[in-house]
C-alpha cells in the first residue's frame, strides 16, 4: 500500500508537537525534510549518518541547554528514522525523519547564540557555580536551577523575548543564592564541626576566651561569603584560619579541664612536663636549656636563639645569592667587553683602510752590510765583513739593486722593516755556504808554509 505524502507531513508535525513547546517553523521544517526525501532517493543509511553526526555537534555545544526544544525533537525525529530502519519501513519515511532531525538540530545551533546574547547574566553564574562544584554539593539545587535556565531559553526559542527580562531577574536571585550556599557548604561545614566538637569537649566552659576567638573566626567568614562570594581566595584563607581557631579552642579546654582536678603531687609533673615541651625546641637548635631560670624566661631565651639562628641562616642564604649574581654581572661584563673590542677593531678598519696596491720595499742590497762566513775542514770559523755585495750577489741581485728605489707609503713600514729583516737572513744563508776553491787555496798556503 502506498501512504501519501501527506501522512509523511501529518506525522512529522505531530512528532514536533509531542516533543514540546510549538515552534513556528516546525512545519516549515517538516515540509522541507519530506521533499528533499523525494527528490533525492533513499539513502536511509547516509541520511541516519548525517543526522548522528549533527546530533553530536548538538550535545557537544551543549544544545540541551541553550535550545532544548529544537534538540529535543531532534533527538526524537532521529530514534523514529532508525527504529523504522530497524523494521525494514519502505519508502520515504525513514529519510523524511533523519532529514528532519538534521535540520531540528541545526536550527537549535543557530539558536544558541541568541540565547547567550539575552542570558548572559544567567550564564555567568552557572559557569561560577560549576567551578565552585555546585553540581556535586548541591546536586538537586543545581538541577532546579538548570530546568528554569531551559524555560528562559524556550522562551527564546518560542520568539517570547518580552517576557525574558522579568523570568531572568527571578533566576538571578536565585542563582546567587545557590551560589552562597554552595560556598557555605564548602568552607564553612569544616570549621562549624570543629567548633561543635570544641563545644563538646566544654571549650565555652574551660577556653572561654579562645572559644569566643573560634566563634568569631566563623562569622567573619559568613560575612565575607555573604558580601564578597568571588573573592574566592579570601573564603578560602578565613576558611583555614576558623577552623585552626576551633581546633585551639578545643585543645585549650582539654589542657584546661586537665589541669582542674590536680592533686599537690601531679602539679611538679605537670610542670616538668611542660619544661620537658621546652627542651624539645632548645634541642632542636643545639643549645642547653636554661632550666635555672623560670619556664618564662627559658622560653622567652629559647626564642631569643631561634631568632639568631634564624638571622644567620638568613644571612648566609643572601650570601650565596649574592655571589651567584656576582658571578652572573662578571659574565655580562666579560661579554660586553668582548663586544666593545669587536666594534673597535671594526671602526679601526674602516677609519685605516687597506691600500688597493701593495707594494713590497727592500732596500739596495749594495747598502745592506752582510756578513760571510766561511769554515774550512778542521779550521775555526772565519768571519768576513764585507761592505760590497757585489761579488756575492746574483745578476739578479745586481738589477734589482741599481733599479731605482720606491718609496713605501706610511702605512707599510712594519712590512718593510719585516722584508729587509728576510732579506739579509737569505743573504746570510747563501753566503754561509763553504766554497770549496777557498778551501784548497788555504791548504795550498799552509803546504809552502811549512
Amino acid at each position: 500500500m502506498r501512504i501519501s505524502p501527506l501522512c509523511y507531513l501529518l506525522s512529522a508535525s505531530l512528532l514536533c508537537a509531542c516533543s514540546g513547546p510549538a515552534l513556528k517553523d516546525s512545519g516549515q521544517l517538516a515540509q522541507a525534510a519530506a521533499a528533499a526525501a523525494r527528490s533525492q532517493g533513499n539513502d536511509n543509511a547516509s541520511y541516519i549518518e548525517a543526522a548522528r553526526a549533527s546530533q553530536t555537534e548538538a550535545s557537544q555545544a551543549d544544545l540541551q541547554l541553550y535550545s532544548p526544544t529544537y534538540f529535543a525533537q531532534g533527538n526524537e525525529a532521529l530514534n523514529k528514522a532508525v527504529s523504522l530502519q530497524e523494521q525494514n519501513q519502505q519508502g520515504s519515511e525513514i529519510a523524511t525523519q533523519a532529514i528532519l532531525a538534521k535540520s531540528l538540530f541545526e536550527r537549535g545551533m543557530q539558536i544558541k547564540p541568541q540565547v547567550e546574547t539575552q542570558l548572559k547574566d544567567c550564564i555567568a553564574i552557572l559557569e561560577i557555580l560549576k567551578a565552585i562544584d555546585s553540581p556535586n554539593l548541591l546536586r538537586d539545587d543545581y538541577e532546579d536551577a538548570l530546568k528554569d535556565f531551559r524555560k528562559l531559553a524556550t522562551l527564546v526559542e518560542t520568539n517570547q523575548t518580552d517576557k525574558i527580562p522579568s523570568e531572568q531577574k527571578d533566576l538571578l536571585k536565585d542563582l546567587a543564592q545557590l551560589e552562597q550556599a554552595t560556598l557555605t557548604k564548602a568552607y564553612v561545614s569544616k570549621p562549624a564541626q570543629a567548633l561543635d566538637e570544641a563545644e563538646d569537649d566544654d571549650a565555652d566552659d574551660y577556653a572561654v576566651k579562645t572559644y569566643a576567638t573560634a566563634e568569631k573566626a566563623l562569622e567573619t567568614l559568613k560575612n565575607t561569603i555573604s558580601k564578597t562570594p568571588r573573592d574566592i581566595e579570601t573564603i578560602k584563607i578565613q576558611s583555614t584560619q576558623a577552623v585552626h581557631a576551633a581546633l585551639h579552642a578545643q585543645h585549650v579546654a582539654k589542657a584546661a579541664a586537665s589541669l582542674m582536678n590536680l592533686k599537690q603531687k601531679e602539679t611538679e609533673e605537670k610542670v616538668l612536663q611542660t619544661e620537658g615541651l621546652l627542651k624539645h625546641i632548645a634541642d632542636s637548635l643545639q643549645m642547653e636549656q636554661p632550666v635555672y631560670l623560670s619556664l618564662q624566661e627559658q622560653a622567652f631565651a629559647i626564642a631569643q636563639n631561634a631568632e639568631i639562628a634564624h638571622d644567620q641562616a638568613k644571612s648566609y642564604g643572601s650570601q650565596q645569592g649574592w655571589a651567584e649574581e656576582k658571578q652572573q654581572l662578571l659574565s655580562q661584563v666579560k661579554n660586553l667587553n668582548t663586544k666593545i673590542q669587536d666594534l673597535q677593531r671594526e671602526l679601526n678598519a674602516k677609519a685605516n683602510p687597506a691600500p688597493a696596491e701593495t707594494i713590497n720595499p727592500q732596500l739596495p742590497i749594495a747598502e745592506t752590510p752582510e756578513t760571510q762566513v766561511t769554515t774550512a775542514p778542521d779550521a775555526p770559523a772565519e768571519v768576513v765583513t764585507s761592505s760590497d755585495t757585489s761579488e756575492t750577489a746574483s745578476p739578479t741581485e745586481k738589477t734589482e739593486a741599481a733599479a731605482p728605489e720606491k718609496t713605501a707609503p706610511a702605512t707599510e713600514q712594519t712590512e718593510t722593516v719585516n722584508t729587509m729583516q728576510s732579506n739579509t737572513e737569505t743573504n746570510a744563508e747563501v753566503t754561509t755556504e763553504p766554497a770549496p776553491e777557498a778551501s784548497t787555496s788555504t791548504t795550498t798556503e799552509t803546504d809552502k808554509t811549512e
